[in-house]
């Protein structure tokens, strides 16, 4: 009964997160587009950012877009490596990029 009861609080604040980084992700887009990059690369870092804010900080514990600039060292030196199957030095990298963008527009 207690771990229904903590699976419906965690169900319900991800939930209230997701819809917080929707938005988010649509600001980031249009502050991206406006910086005259392509639309394939803008594509490219929201997947990135969208990957990392919706997946991995919400994956163990909850944590909120704006506060999750200091787990990336964790997400892209391992957990992003064992749990993606397409990540490669490529991906990393791209992924390292993206973030470095969101942090700056969230700044």
């Amino acid at each position: 009964m207690i771990m229904a009861i903590a699976y419906d609080k965690w169900e319900k604040e991800t939930e209230r997160i997701r819809k917080e980084n929707e938005a988010l992700l649509n600001e980031f887009e249009f502050w991206l587009s406006k910086s005259g990059l392509k639309d394939s690369t803008v594509k490219s870092h929201i997947g990135n950012v969208d990957f990392y804010i919706n997946n991995y900080l919400l994956y163990a514990d909850i944590i909120e877009a704006k506060d999750g600039a200091l787990e990336i060292g964790g997400f892209l030196g391992d957990w992003f490596i064992r749990k993606a199957t397409w990540s490669s030095r490529a991906n990393i990298k791209s992924s390292a990029a993206s973030f470095k963008k969101f942090y700056t527009f969230l700044l």
